[in-house]
């Protein structure tokens, strides 16, 4: 599925697929630990884990204008302005943030 950024949170924080409630964007460096470099497919991603676009977007914002995706062909973050009709794919993720998770521990 393709959506602007902000629809993209919306959708995640609308989900309840799962039984879960809790579901949200990944943050631009959750979506790079997924990247494999010796994945076949060719986005190079875990098997487990099915991307139908490319670029997904983060919940990583640079001001309240720009938001991060993630290219997950070339393992490279970009750019985009928010609101200016740039269409990214919608990945979501259960539970804490990455670096809050590890604090847990």
């Amino acid at each position: 599925m393709l959506a602007q950024q902000g629809e993209a949170e919306a959708l995640c924080a609308e989900a309840t697929t799962g039984g879960h409630v809790d579901w949200r964007l990944p943050t631009i460096e959750e979506l790079e630990t997924l990247h494999r470099v010796m994945s076949r497919n060719m986005y190079k991603m875990p098997a487990e884990i099915r991307l139908t676009a490319c670029c997904p977007w983060s919940s990583t914002q640079l001001g309240e204008k720009r938001a991060w995706n993630f290219a997950f062909r070339n393992r490279k973050r970009f750019m985009h302005h928010l609101g200016q009709g740039d269409y990214g794919s919608v990945g979501a993720v259960v539970g804490a943030t990455y670096p809050e998770q590890l604090s847990e521990l």
